[in-house]
């Protein structure tokens, strides 16, 4: 057991093939404990790469005809409020970016072999729920395929590559590890995908009953 938790350990801590993506949504709680976790996994020597933050509201644009058929106030209101969440939402994602460049120039960073700063991508909020392998596939295409941050897991240099999604509660983990498992597997890697979630949340985001299953090559 000891053997296997030094094994572990080093593992954790050898930037080279262990990638740490901190996955959060632009809330005061969910930036509060993105940054202490940040903080803590620089400290045990573990380096964060990535920073994920769900749920982001861009602009909305409205369509309409323009008569006068009584919908201009709901639609207005609609706007209104999409404008205060996205407003909102922009304090944050500016705290927990200013967070990631205080971390990136730590020297416990630096010591934890990371010579890149920790990256950070914003994944769109979605109107519908994102279950199901071809959902998960159109979001890891958005957010991951084309994404510089993530060459590193799509691209074929023969090394496998220890990737774990932590975060808080109800911010999208297993959603955000579904879509980047799926988008490895499409760019031809063998994926193994694993959760310590003790509720069937992989499966439910998967579609997929996972009971009884095995791994295989």
């Amino acid at each position: 057991f000891k053997a296997q938790m030094t094994s572990l350990k080093h593992r954790l801590t050898d930037a080279q093939s262990t990638s740490f993506v901190v996955v959060t949504i632009p809330t005061k709680l969910g930036v509060a404990e993105s940054k202490r976790l940040m903080g803590e996994l620089a400290s045990q020597g573990v380096s964060v790469t990535d920073v994920v933050v769900n749920q982001c509201v861009g602009s909305l644009q409205m369509q309409g005809g323009g008569d006068d058929d009584g919908d201009d106030g709901g639609s207005s209101a609609l706007a209104s409020y999409y404008e205060r969440r996205k407003n909102g939402q922009q304090r944050w994602i500016s705290e927990i970016r200013k967070a990631t460049e205080e971390v990136s120039s730590s020297s416990e960073y630096k010591e934890n072999g990371s010579s890149d700063p920790i990256a950070l991508t914003e994944v769109p909020f979605f109107d519908v729920e994102l279950v199901g392998v071809p959902a998960l596939a159109y979001v890891g295409k958005q957010t991951f395929e084309s994404n510089p941050s993530f060459s590193h897991l799509l691209g074929d240099d023969g090394e496998s590559k220890f990737v774990i999604c932590g975060g808080k509660g109800g911010v999208g983990k297993t959603t955000t590890s579904s879509s980047l498992a799926t988008t490895m597997a499409a760019a031809g890697h063998n994926v193994a995908i694993v959760s310590t979630d003790p509720a069937h949340s992989l499966g439910d985001a998967l579609d997929i009953d996972l009971k009884g299953g095995s791994l295989f090559d």
